[in-house]
């Protein structure tokens, strides 16, 4: 399963080759509006979720309560030049 990882470099590589900018922040501070996403895990077993498509309550527990988010990237389409 490691070998199916998208590490986080390489989801902000994917977004800023696209014209966006993508920022880690605290899980907890997502608000209405933000469009994140969100890589969580439990034990060796990783997975990335959108935010509003699922609840943050949703994420917290996508895996049960063993769930760990891991790391929190809002997604900004930058301004054109």
């Amino acid at each position: 399963e490691a070998m199916a990882i998208t590490w986080p470099s390489e989801v902000k590589k994917y977004f800023t080759k696209r014209n966006f900018t993508i920022t880690k922040t605290p899980f907890n501070s997502l608000k209405e509006g933000d469009v994140a996403i969100i890589l969580i895990r439990k034990g060796l077993k990783y997975h990335w979720i959108a935010y509003p498509t699922y609840t943050k309550k949703i994420i917290k527990k996508y895996f049960g309560d063993s769930t760990v988010v891991v790391g929190t990237y809002i997604i900004k389409k930058r301004a054109a030049n």
